[in-house]
């Protein structure tokens, strides 16, 4: 009689960036909180592989809801996620651009951050 060992589990999807050039080659970092009854539990940051996937290992069991940050965009957050003890859970999230200042908003002061810095040259 053969056991097979069960996998931790875990979290894993896609993160899909609007607005953001799919052919950039610049690391993303973001940040996924995992909230049980309105509590953040637990903070992870992944940083998105090529394809903009993430992978969270040995997620504790439990419901939660999944909120996912990243640096310039909107946190998205996914409800009642159920992680088991089998295996992975896969959510795949979308987020929206445009929060320059990180306040989890789009307004003026985001259009004043771009507006000073048009035709802004970076050092070489």
């Amino acid at each position: 009689l053969w056991r097979c060992a069960t996998p931790d589990p875990g979290l894993t999807g896609y993160v899909k960036l609007k607005d953001y050039d799919p052919a950039s080659s610049t690391p993303v970092a973001v940040g996924i909180d995992f909230i049980l009854n309105g509590v953040n539990v637990s903070s992870v940051a992944c940083i998105l592989d090529a394809d903009r996937k993430y992978t969270v290992n040995n997620v504790t069991p439990g419901t939660y809801d999944i909120a996912f940050k990243a640096s310039q965009f909107l946190r998205t957050k996914v409800l009642n996620v159920t992680l088991s003890g089998f295996g992975f859970v896969v959510r795949d999230v979308y987020l929206e651009n445009g929060d320059c200042n990180g306040d989890n908003e789009v307004r003026s002061t985001d259009t004043s951050i771009i507006l000073m810095n048009i035709d802004r040259i970076g050092d070489k």
